[in-house]
């Protein structure tokens, strides 16, 4: 037979009311906010990791509708889910079953442990001083830029790989500012090609779908904007570096969506730090640091 566990942890919340049984899940509290969710008696493993996330995203959804605070194993950062793996493999798995807010499905009949691996880093501000005392004066007329930095701090602060390279390339779209018109020559040939559709014999429904598709292409794309603006402020090199950082979003976004695909993929952590520092190195072009007199 087999079991799994899971477990989350409550942000800045008192917990009250955890002494119940539901649907036979054991509900134990592990200390600073931490709730280990376990169930037995499944026949086989595959049953199990089913009902698994079954209760995983039952319980999201209970936290989520009352807008409690928590942190699960998949908004966890990826350094810290590496680590927690590093622990959890330290024990002799064939003997030891070791929780953690990592999900797990284990056999039954094995000696249980917890890895309550610290949720945070030490952060080093030693720094900070220097920055306060700086004589230099912070332009941000721009409410674009603003804009920009209040969404960076969003990415900086999401531990999920996936949002902080949304979120990240969010940022650069905000800084390339609108959409540009085609050339007067390429919107005479859409005009040109829009009449010619509506003159085919097909169906009506077909044609407006195809006008469609040809009035969107009336204004530059996104990414073709982005690519211009980035190689305008920051080079050519770094243009080259965005298309690939936008074919990572683009796949990730509408590609693979398993759950495995959500927390292990390392190429996806590494083009979610290549956003961020592009994005961020785009708004320090913006927010221009200059001495005062």
């Amino acid at each position: 037979m087999y079991s799994y566990s899971f477990a989350i942890k409550i942000i800045n919340q008192k917990i009250n009311g955890l002494d119940f049984t539901f649907d036979k899940v054991e509900v134990e509290e592990m200390g600073d906010g931490v709730i280990l969710f376990k169930k037995h008696g499944f026949p086989t493993e595959e049953v199990a990791c089913e009902k698994m996330y079954e209760q995983f995203f039952k319980f999201k959804m209970f936290f989520l509708e009352r807008e409690i605070p928590h942190l699960d194993w998949f908004c966890l950062d990826f350094s810290l889910r590496e680590f927690t793996r590093k622990l959890n493999r330290s024990y002799p798995r064939k003997f030891i079953a070791v929780h953690s807010y990592e999900p797990l499905v284990y056999e039954e009949g094995k000696n249980e442990g917890w890895n309550g691996a610290e949720i945070g880093r030490a952060v080093d501000l030693s720094d900070l001083g220097t920055s306060i005392l700086s004589e230099e004066i912070i332009d941000v007329a721009d409410a674009n830029v603003f804009e920009a930095l209040t969404v960076l701090t969003l990415a900086v602060s999401e531990p999920f790989p996936k949002s902080k390279l949304i979120l990240s390339m969010t940022v650069i779209e905000i800084l390339s500012g609108k959409q540009k018109k085609q050339s007067n020559s390429i919107l005479t040939a859409i005009d040109h090609l829009k009449d010619e559709v509506r003159s085919m014999t097909i169906d009506t429904d077909v044609k407006d779908k195809l006008v469609n598709i040809l009035n969107n292409g009336r204004k530059e794309s996104i990414s073709s904007k982005c690519y211009e603006f980035i190689k305008s402020t920051l080079g050519e090199s770094d243009a080259n570096d965005f298309k690939k950082i936008y074919n990572a979003r683009s796949k990730n976004v509408h590609g693979d969506n398993t759950i495995k695909s959500w927390a292990n993929d390392s190429e996806l952590v590494y083009f979610s730090n290549k956003a961020y520092s592009l994005a961020f190195r785009l708004i320090s072009v913006f927010v221009k640091g200059r001495s005062s007199d």
